[in-house]
């Protein structure tokens, strides 16, 4: 009775995984291209509908994986057996390969706080402020830790509000200024549409505030061209191609 369970358990494992093979190979076909992040707004056979379908596609695949993942799961943990073993970890990979496609490059954007002090961030992103906490429109970065907030289209210009205090909320104005006023407000030029934004936040690494904020060198002291997170910084945005736009500390200053 016994052998009789294991074998119906792997064989429900079994179905569930050709069925998401054949929702994933009926829906993308024969002529499917890997999606990355370019200059150019995400093609995939030059077609902007298609793109976003297949978009669609790869992340309701991922979903269907998770749940068939969580099915497994739960199998192996009555049945004990190599085969199911197999397949979680078969599913685990696939989800890997399916994100990949989406962000070949990584996510795109990340700021990692190397002071000792929080800060709190707010991204806009083609004039819309790109958040992890809706509600507020800044996220915090704690000292040591990072942000990151996936970008679809690098190509799109980014403005970076940068916070000593907790701003609490944060909105757009109708002239897409950040209010309350950021302490410091970067930035990019048309030169870093394309590009990844990886930055490091330290600003006692240099005197002038327009290079508090700077990009990622790499791990090793720039001999290793990944990210603090092994995000690629092949295509990452040069130092030149950000600018501090406006520091509110500076202009209390001079006030004084």
């Amino acid at each position: 009775m016994k052998k009789i369970q294991q074998v119906l358990f792997i064989t429900i494992a079994l179905i569930s995984c050709y069925s998401i093979y054949a929702v994933i190979e009926s829906d993308l076909g024969e002529d499917f291209t890997m999606i990355e992040n370019n200059p150019e707004a995400i093609e995939v056979n030059n077609d902007i509908s298609t793109s976003q379908k297949v978009t669609n596609t790869i992340e309701n695949a991922k979903k269907m994986l998770t749940k068939a993942e969580n099915n497994l799961n739960q199998i192996k943990n009555a049945v004990q057996s190599e085969e199911v073993s197999t397949f979680v970890n078969t599913i685990k990979k696939m989800k890997n390969s399916l994100k990949k496609m989406v962000f070949k490059n990584g996510p795109g954007f990340q700021i990692t706080n190397k002071t000792e002090t929080p800060i709190w961030v707010s991204l806009v992103v083609d004039n819309e402020i790109l958040s992890n906490q809706d509600e507020y429109n800044r996220d915090q970065i704690a000292p040591g830790e990072k942000l990151t907030l996936e970008i679809e289209d690098l190509s799109k210009s980014m403005k970076i509000g940068i916070y000593t205090q907790d701003p609490e909320v944060v909105a757009l104005n109708e002239i897409g200024f950040l209010i309350p006023t950021p302490d410091y407000t970067f930035t990019t030029t048309d030169g870093a549409r394309g590009k990844t934004k990886y930055f490091t936040w330290n600003p006692s690494k240099h005197n002038s505030p327009a290079k508090f904020l700077y990009p990622q060198t790499g791990k090793l002291a720039g001999l290793a061209k990944v990210s603090s997170s092994n995000y690629s910084l092949s295509n990452n945005i040069e130092s030149f191609q950000l600018k501090l736009i406006e520091s509110l500390k500076l202009k209390l200053n001079e006030k004084r």
